[in-house]
């Protein structure tokens, strides 16, 4: 809009902080037709706190899964502002998840923490798939600035035993052609001694 001479303006400017946590910085430019400084460089900086607080970080890394092995990671969730709230729901984007919460009782509370703490425990059953992890778990709360909390999750489950590469191809192989060759690695769990008994083909 147009400033008269001596004149004041303002702009106004709003900054989405979904999905940030921490400092930030965000710059927005004006333009304008005054012939000394035509372009202005506007820099906003804020502290992005959640509502609630997910301790110790809104992430769970399931790093060394094995098949028929059940895995738990337990995160706790606080609000920032120290006022009471309830999980009143825990689901997960698909994923082969187990999800289980309850509130902390006073001896078991996360210390500087006031207002309601919570537990979610993450558990990756023995029956999980062998692949990659990477969904996300979505908390529902009765904590009106914060109705639905992100948890991310990351990791792999892997056989105890794995062989790679888990298929083997010659491709087309000429009758006169050499006897080929190729390798298999297999990995054992650490700490355990596995012995190969018998090896054979079908054809």
């Amino acid at each position: 809009h147009t400033i008269a001479p001596g004149g004041t303006g303002k702009i106004d400017a709003e900054v989405d902080t979904t999905g940030f946590s921490g400092p930030i910085s965000k710059a927005v430019l004006v333009f304008s037709n005054d012939p000394a400084t035509p372009q202005v460089n506007l820099v906003i900086k804020a502290d992005v706190r959640a509502f609630i607080d997910v301790l110790p970080r809104p992430l769970i890394i399931f790093r060394n899964v094995l098949q028929g092995e059940p895995a738990t990671e337990k995160l706790v969730l606080v609000s920032a502002d120290g006022s009471d709230f309830k999980i009143e729901d825990a689901s997960a984007s698909g994923g082969p998840y187990k999800l289980a919460y309850r509130q902390l009782p006073e001896k078991e509370r996360v210390p500087d923490h006031p207002g309601s703490q919570w537990e979610l425990s993450v558990t990756v059953p023995p029956d999980a798939p062998e692949g990659m992890l990477n969904q996300k778990i979505v908390v529902k709360t009765t904590a009106p600035k914060a109705p639905e909390v992100t948890i991310n999750v990351t990791g792999v489950v892997r056989p105890v035993v794995q062989v790679i590469p888990g298929e083997i191809n010659f491709g087309t192989v000429p009758g006169d052609a050499l006897v080929g060759r190729n390798l298999l690695v297999i990995n054992n769990r650490q700490g355990s001694e596995l012995q190969l008994s018998d090896v054979s083909v079908d054809n």
